[in-house]
């Protein structure tokens, strides 16, 4: 507690202050404690609400990502005077619902007024800047050398006026990284001809009619001639150039063509259609945010949106309706075959047929959806016929995002995988099939690689991850499912194809999370970055999985920031073994990536084995390490030993890791499971917990019955030590009211009311616990019934299976 206007969270590195703080209050307390906000305004003059509401320019988007990067938590009133918090104050938000935070941040004030904000803090190391001068058109080539060989990078900006550049570059981090930096930026600069400076940073105090967010290739190309007629700036950001200038007419509008409007002109609806208005509404429903303003009048054109049904129960789909679908999307494009059928009726965790008792998880009929107009064509005859859509991509999530309630169509996207990667961009437009593996694959054909991935990247679909707002490989440094996306285009329950490119708010946060519940994906833009000149997995070992603590906060409290941390217990090794393969014997194993230049990585390395050895962690060889990385696909091949397993998941702060393994340990003991506890780091005080245990899915107690009772054991034990749960769908529900705030869970539920009235998109799942009755199952029952679960699963102990048994059901099996 350091101050009235700003309390600094030591243990959990946040910051909170009231909207109206000052940043260079925000700053100094930071300062004095060895953090800082990752990103923050360029000036430290500015209210914390204003840079947050308004879009202003940000230092440190280039290392950490936009604002949103750094905020934990937002508390505002709505139009409607509804007091909520969005986020968490000491962990991500990912697998949480849409991202509202991010949603919110500079959208002006049209969806409520804030009143506080609470931030990430990092630990600060050493910052140092330099400022440069050099010939205009030698200024391009040197910002693209410095990003390929320049480590610790946080910002950079430059200003040019006849004919002369004046660059900024602040480097950040650990000192001998910072000092490597420095020493190679100090290389690129004299081979430029450029020279140390004096002059004030350029952004503040340029002039220019505009901004605007453009790929640095097309910024090079432009700033001949934008330099010629007036002055220019910018700021360099993750993949793209925040610019300052004066274009020509005809410049503007061939950059508008290719889908780059100017800030100030994202006000209006643009290609979003309706989506603006519609959130209008569900914030500010009487327009009392900005009454004058162009959303406030296209929300007051809408209708109110009619109350969702109490009670829905669905028919199964008539003989003419199927002939009728048949028509509108062509005899090869659906199915109606029960096996297709029952394929769709699960996705990576089957479930027992005794389910159908609650939900009619199979589904009428599985469509092929080739583009966007198919998918409005299904959209309109859903809404006609009152039938669930129900949109599919991998299946690999566990939680029943892609499983009917009631019946209804399931629309395959798995054929609309396209990528395109347009020249001089860092973007990769891709089809909502495409899985992660393929946009990679692509990438690396033009030198450049993804941020953050899903572990089940080979067939995990970019609309599913995103749907999911998952955290997986190497998001310790980039980020959740949202961060790798700059757009998506999606059908809404109306029919209507919208793009979130353009539009008065951050439209894109409201899919990130939604679990395919407001609308269907069916482009996503995926966020690309030059592949690295190397990397390297390296691995430490303790004596049990409680023992990795020390090592972890040592690591996430150091201002190294490595690409990637997983946490193994000594239980995943072992199922390894059982499965003939190799894998060491030790208690515990910390997995760190680290990746930059070659000479960056040999110093980070350096620095981290001394780390660990300080915190009593012992270094792997090499060879073990680059084996675990390798074999980060198969974290689960160990449910062949059930047949089946169950895979739970908590979110943790970084020191309470330990306890919680702990007791999980414990839950394990009582409910006569064979568990194993890991891990991955999603940001320096946040870790997604994911125990699984062996069992035999094949019975309703052992698989149905452990799940659920594990994973409400599990979220119960996270929750004691100031965690929360992770993702909803169908069985989990009725933890929205456990993640957020009741005014909050009540928002959330009101915006897919409000978007799809009739809950025609992927209904019974995100907000409530559907069932084929359509009527939801209060989540207070909900916790009883799995309470219950676990009680009668005490009696049924599991085992590992052992000798001839064992090599009977490895007979044959293949990866």
């Amino acid at each position: 507690m350091a101050t009235m206007a700003v309390e600094i969270d030591n243990e959990n590195l946040s910051a909170s202050c009231k909207a109206d703080t000052r940043w260079a209050a925000l700053s100094k307390e930071a300062r004095e404690r060895g953090f800082f906000v990752p990103v923050q305004p360029l000036s430290d003059a500015v209210k914390a609400g204003e840079w947050l509401m308004g879009g202003l320019p940000s230092m440190g988007a280039l290392r950490y990502g936009p604002p949103c990067a750094a905020v934990r938590r937002l508390e505002l009133t709505t139009g409607a005077g509804t007091e909520i918090r969005t986020g968490f104050p000491a962990l991500s938000d990912f697998a949480s619902s849409s991202n509202l935070s991010a949603l919110l941040l500079g959208s002006g004030g049209e969806l409520g007024r804030l009143s506080g904000a609470t931030f990430k803090l990092v630990p600060l190391g050493r910052m140092h800047a330099v400022t440069l001068e050099l010939p205009a058109g030698g200024l391009v080539p040197l910002v693209s050398e410095m990003l390929s060989k320049v480590p610790a990078l946080y910002h950079i900006e430059f200003g040019v006026r006849q004919g002369r550049a004046v660059l900024r570059a602040i480097v950040q981090g650990e000192e001998a990284l910072c000092a490597l930096a420095m020493s190679k930026l100090e290389g690129l600069a004299a081979g430029a001809g450029a020279g140390r400076s004096e002059a004030p940073a350029p952004y503040l105090a340029a002039s220019g009619a505009g901004e605007w967010h453009l790929p640095l290739g097309l910024v090079g190309g432009a700033l001949p001639e934008l330099a010629a007629a007036a002055e220019v700036a910018g700021i360099v950001e993750r993949g793209r150039v925040r610019l300052k200038a004066t274009p020509p007419e005809g410049m503007v509008k061939a950059w508008a063509e290719q889908g780059h409007l100017e800030l100030r002109a994202r006000k209006g609806p643009g290609e979003a259609g309706p989506l603006p208005a519609l959130v209008k509404q569900v914030f500010d429903p009487h327009g009392s945010l900005n009454p004058k303003g162009p959303l406030a009048a296209e929300a007051r054109k809408l209708e109110e949106a009619p109350a969702p049904p109490l009670f829905n129960l669905r028919p199964r789909m008539p003989p003419e309706q199927q002939e009728e679908l048949r028509e509108l999307i062509g005899e090869g494009n659906v199915t109606f075959d029960e096996y297709d059928r029952m394929v769709c009726s699960h996705d990576l965790a089957p479930l027992p047929r005794e389910v159908e008792v609650v939900f009619r998880r199979l589904p009428d009929a599985i469509v092929l959806a080739r583009n966007a107009e198919d998918v409005a064509k299904l959209v309109r005859f859903a809404q006609a016929h009152d039938i669930p859509l129900v949109p599919r991509g991998g299946a690999s999530w566990g939680f029943g995002g892609c499983v009917p309630t009631q019946g209804g169509i399931v629309v395959d996207l798995s054929f609309m995988m396209g990528i395109e990667i347009g020249e001089g961009e860092q973007l990769a437009v891709c089809g909502p099939g495409a899985t992660w593996k393929q946009v990679i694959d692509a990438a690396a054909k033009k030198g450049l690689t993804v941020g953050a991935y899903p572990g089940s990247y080979p067939v995990a679909t970019v609309a599913g991850w995103l749907s999911t707002n998952g955290a997986g490989l190497c998001s310790y440094r980039y980020g959740t499912a949202y961060d790798q996306v700059a757009w998506v285009e999606a059908v809404l329950a109306d029919a209507t194809v919208v793009s979130t490119r353009d539009g008065p708010f951050d439209l894109t946060a409201l899919f990130a999370g939604a679990e395919g519940t407001l609308g269907i994906i069916t482009k996503v833009a995926v966020r690309l970055r030059p592949s690295p000149e190397a990397s390297r997995p390296v691995a430490y070992a303790v004596d049990s999985v409680e023992a990795l603590v020390g090592p972890l906060v040592a690591l996430t409290r150091s201002p190294l920031e490595v690409l990637h941390i997983a946490l193994f217990d000594g239980a995943h090794f072992r199922y390894q073994r059982l499965l003939g393969k190799h894998a060491p014997e030790i208690g515990g194993m910390l997995l760190a990536v680290l990746e930059g230049t070659a000479e960056s990585v040999a110093e980070e390395e350096r620095l981290l084995d001394a780390l660990m050895k300080g915190k009593g962690a012992e270094k792997l060889p090499s060879d073990v390490a680059e084996h675990e990385w390798e074999e980060r696909l198969y974290e689960l091949r160990a449910r062949r030993l059930g047949p089946g397993g169950v895979l739970g998941e908590a979110v943790v702060p970084a020191g309470a890791f330990g306890a919680v393994a702990a007791d999980i340990r414990v839950v394990a003991r009582e409910l006569g499971m064979q568990t194993s506890i890991n891990g991955v780091v999603v940001d320096r005080n946040t870790v997604a917990l994911m125990p699984y245990f062996i069992t035999d899915e094949r019975t309703m107690l052992r698989s149905l019955g452990g799940a659920m009772g594990f994973v409400k054991k599990i979220v119960d034990a996270g929750m004691a030590h100031g965690g929360r749960p992770s993702g909803l769908g169908i069985f989990f529900a009725g933890n929205l009211d456990k993640m957020h705030a009741g005014p909050t869970a009540g928002l959330i539920s009101d915006i897919k009311d409000t978007l799809d009235p009739h809950h025609v998109i992927n209904p019974g799942k995100h907000t409530e616990m559907g069932t084929r009755f359509g009527i939801p199952i209060p989540s207070l029952l909900l916790d009883y019934g799995m309470a219950l679960m676990a009680v009668l699963k005490r009696g049924m102990h599991d085992r590992l299976p052992e000798g001839e048994e064992l090599r009977e059901r490895l007979k044959g099996a293949k990866e």
